[in-house]
C-alpha cells in the first residue's frame, strides 16, 4: 500500500463514504481529451473536471510536469469567493479537507485514489502569500510577504488542455518568490 501523509487514517480504518470512493472509478476524464501528455492522474483530472463543472475560479500554481504522478501535493490558486463551492465539488470525490493548526488561509485536501492506491494532497491557496502561514503569535519574528495578486493572476490564466494555469509572466514570479521565501532556495526541478 502507498506511504500515507502524516496524520492521514488508513483507507480500512475511515467512515463509509469519507475520504474513499463507496465505487472506485476506473475511468480518467483526461484521457484522450486534450490534456498534456501524459494526462494527469486520474483522480487529480476528476478534482479538475469538478471544479471546472463548478464553475470554480482557479489554477495551478506549478508542477504541471509531474500531474501524472505527484510525488508531493499539487498546489492551486482558487479565488478566496470559490473557497466554498470547491470544498462541495470536491465532497463528491472524497476529497476531504484536513484542519490543521497554523495553516493561516492555505488549505489542505486529502483524497485517496483506490485504483491507483494513491493519495493524492491538494494544496490550495487563495492568496499569493510567502513565508510563514500560521499565527502572528507564532510567527511574529519570521519574515513574510503578503501580497493581493491572486485576483489578477486568476484573471489572466490560460488554459493548458484541461488545465488552467498561471500567465507565463506570474508562473515566474510565483514560482521564484515561493523558492526564495518559502523554500530559501530554488530546487534544481524548477527550469
Amino acid at each position: 500500500m502507498a506511504d500515507l501523509p502524516p496524520g492521514a487514517p488508513s483507507p480500512s480504518a475511515r467512515p463509509p463514504g469519507v475520504g474513499a470512493r463507496s465505487q472506485p472509478s476506473e475511468r480518467n476524464p483526461a484521457a484522450g481529451s486534450g490534456w498534456p501528455s501524459p494526462p494527469p492522474h486520474p483522480l487529480v483530472a476528476e478534482v479538475f473536471a469538478a471544479l471546472d463543472e463548478a464553475e470554480v475560479e482557479w489554477s495551478l500554481l506549478r508542477g504541471e510536469a509531474s500531474l501524472a504522478s505527484p510525488s508531493g501535493d499539487v498546489d492551486l490558486l482558487v479565488s478566496p469567493d470559490d473557497l466554498r463551492t470547491m470544498e462541495a465539488a470536491l465532497a463528491g470525490l472524497a476529497v476531504v479537507p484536513l484542519e490543521r493548526w497554523g495553516g493561516g488561509v492555505h488549505r489542505t485536501f486529502l483524497g485517496y485514489h483506490a485504483p491507483s492506491d494513491r493519495w493524492i494532497e491538494l494544496d490550495v491557496e487563495p492568496e499569493l502569500d510567502y513565508g510563514p502561514h500560521a499565527s502572528f503569535l507564532v510567527n511574529w519574528m519570521l519574515p513574510s510577504l503578503r501580497t493581493d495578486l491572486a485576483r489578477g493572476c486568476l484573471a489572466r490564466r490560460r488554459r493548458l488542455g484541461g488545465v488552467w494555469v498561471l500567465d507565463p509572466d506570474d508562473a515566474f514570479w510565483a514560482l521564484l518568490l515561493h523558492c526564495i521565501v518559502d523554500k530559501a532556495s530554488v530546487a534544481p526541478r524548477h527550469p
